[in-house]
């Protein structure tokens, strides 16, 4: 069976990002509290936000994404797609290690990640790193999103 393919008539990119972005915010609150059950849920949360803001630059490079959850191969797409997109060895070695918090999500992971409280400070590299080389028009779209709406809800505070 093959893999559902999404459209921008399922996702938009601008949604996916504020997505993206508000699941690194709840990762990086979670650091904060710098207590140690909380850690795999701040991993997998800033795992979730980069596959979120990868799958937006997808839709808006392409105009699609298929079915899928690892970031790895959806940065070697986007760079396929757009070669201007760099990355420096350490920043692709921040990607890498942060690729494996994926298997945060699930107890007793025959491969477990390691994370600890001081995690968040590469992550938020990664995150400069990815906005760096983000098209200027994925930029503007998510500076232009209505913080009181989100996934076509009403955001209560």
């Amino acid at each position: 069976m093959s893999k559902k393919t999404y459209t921008s008539e399922d996702f938009s990119a601008s949604d996916l990002l504020y997505f993206g972005y508000s699941n690194l915010q709840a990762a990086e609150i979670l650091f904060e509290e710098k207590k140690a059950h909380l850690l795999d849920s701040a991993g997998y949360l800033a795992y979730l936000a980069f596959e979120l803001i990868l799958k937006a630059w997808l839709i808006h490079l392409q105009g699609t994404f298929k079915e899928n959850h690892n970031i790895n191969r959806m940065l070697e797409l986007i760079k396929d797609l757009d070669p201007a997109i760099k990355l420096n060895k350490k920043e692709e070695r921040i990607f890498n290690y942060i690729s494996h918090f994926k298997t945060l999500r699930y107890p007793n992971c025959p491969q477990p990640s390691n994370i600890g409280d001081g995690d968040f400070d590469i992550i938020k590299k990664l995150d400069d790193a990815l906005w760096r080389e983000m098209p200027d028009e994925l930029k503007g779209a998510y500076k232009k999103i209505n913080s009181t709406l989100k996934g076509n809800r009403a955001l209560g505070e």
